[in-house]
C-alpha cells in the first residue's frame, strides 16, 4: 500500500495480471471479498476454491485434516488461513498436472514457511508461535485461528510491535484486533527506524 496508496488501487493494479491473456492459469480464493469480486467480474477464466469446499475438517494446534475432491489430506500446520493456503496450493498443483495422491503426500511433509504461524516451542501446556503479520487483517487471521484452538483454560498472550516510518494508520487498527483476541498484549519495538518507540506504541 505504500506504493498504491489505497486498497482499491492495489486491487485494480493486481486485476490487470489476470486480464488480456497474461495468465495461463488462474486460481481465485472465493473466501475473500476481492477474490469474489474478481471472479464475479466475468472477465476472468480459471478455477476457484473456498474453505467450504473442504469436508471432514479438523483443525488442531499441530495439524489440519480434511477431505477435498474426494481425497484425504493432512497438513502439519495450524490455522484456518493455512487450510485456505493449502486449498490454493492444491488447485495450482492440479492445474500443473500433479495428481491428488502426489499433492497429498507432499503437503503431509510440508513444515510451513518460517515466520508464518511457525510453532517454535510446542511443550505442553505452552506453545509459542511466530508470525510475520504486519497488517490488521493478517493479525486477525492469526489471532482468531489460535483463539479458536485454545483449550478451556488456555490464554492467548500476544507480543507485537509496528515498524517506524510506515503505515501509521495500521497501528491503532492492529491494537484493536489485539485487544479483541488476546488475553494479554505486550507491545514491543519492531524496527522503529527514526520514530520514537513510545509514540509508535
Amino acid at each position: 500500500l505504500d506504493y498504491h496508496g489505497d486498497i482499491e488501487s492495489y486491487f485494480l493494479a493486481k486485476t490487470k495480471l489476470f486480464q488480456g491473456g497474461r495468465s495461463r492459469f488462474c486460481v481465485i480464493n472465493r473466501d475473500t471479498p476481492y477474490g469474489l469480486r474478481l471472479l464475479l467480474s466475468g472477465n476472468i477464466s480459471g478455477t476457484s476454491y473456498s474453505i467450504s469446499d473442504a469436508t471432514d475438517l479438523s483443525l488442531k494446534m499441530s495439524e489440519i485434516t480434511f477431505t477435498y475432491c474426494g481425497r484425504g489430506f493432512m497438513v502439519p500446520l495450524t490455522g484456518e488461513h493455512n487450510l485456505s493456503n493449502s486449498l490454493g496450493a492444491i488447485e495450482v498443483l492440479r492445474l500443473m498436472g500433479f495428481g491428488l495422491g502426489e499433492i497429498s503426500s507432499a503437503l503431509s511433509t510440508f513444515s510451513g514457511v518460517p515466520g508464518r504461524l511457525e510453532l517454535v516451542s510446542g511443550d505442553d501446556p505452552t506453545r509459542v508461535f511466530v508470525d510475520y503479520a504486519h497488517s490488521p487483517d493478517a493479525l486477525e487471521h492469526v489471532l482468531s485461528s489460535l483463539k479458536n484452538l485454545l483449550e478451556d483454560e488456555g490464554r492467548l498472550i500476544l507480543v507485537f510491535g509496528a515498524g517506524g516510518n510506515r503505515d501509521s494508520i495500521k497501528r491503532s487498527l492492529m491494537g484493536e484486533v489485539a485487544g479483541r483476541y488476546a488475553d494479554m498484549v505486550v507491545v514491543t519495538n519492531d524496527n522503529p527506524r527514526n520514530e520514537d518507540p513510545k509514540a509508535i506504541a
